[in-house]
């Protein structure tokens, strides 16, 4: 089975959405974007030298920095950290690392592939604590 791509929205300043096309990737254990779209004006963890991670395709790719999303899937909502890079031949990238928590899973049925994402950010039974 081939990765998915859809479009989803992402954010890191409050109130600006933007679209991107994410690949969901759960054979990929981090996630990341591409440097070129990183939201204008974000605040960006830039390390001072690229880190270097291994890619199944054979080359690394640099890693520059990190940043912090709200990405919006459909109607759900989730967040959390992605690695940027100036070398990732996607938009988006969705990994394990951020599919697992947030029970996302690729349910293909015939020929149609879809994404469904089992929790949302915004869900108060997510946030209690007793």
């Amino acid at each position: 089975m081939g990765k998915p791509i859809r479009a989803v929205q992402i954010s890191a300043l409050k109130g600006q959405w933007r679209t991107v096309n994410a690949v969901f990737d759960k054979g990929t254990f981090r996630s990341f974007i591409a440097e070129s779209a990183v939201p204008a004006g974000s605040s960006i963890l830039s390390y001072d030298r690229p880190e270097l991670a291994p890619t199944a395709k054979g080359g690394p790719i640099r890693i520059t920095g990190v940043i912090f999303l709200l990405v919006r899937i459909g109607k759900k909502e989730i967040h959390d950290g992605f690695h940027i890079s100036p070398d990732l031949p996607y938009e988006l990238l969705i990994g394990a690392i951020t599919m697992r928590p947030w029970r996302i899973s690729i349910r293909k049925a015939g020929c149609r592939t879809r994404v469904v994402v089992g929790n949302d950010r915004r869900d108060p039974d997510l946030m209690a604590v007793e």
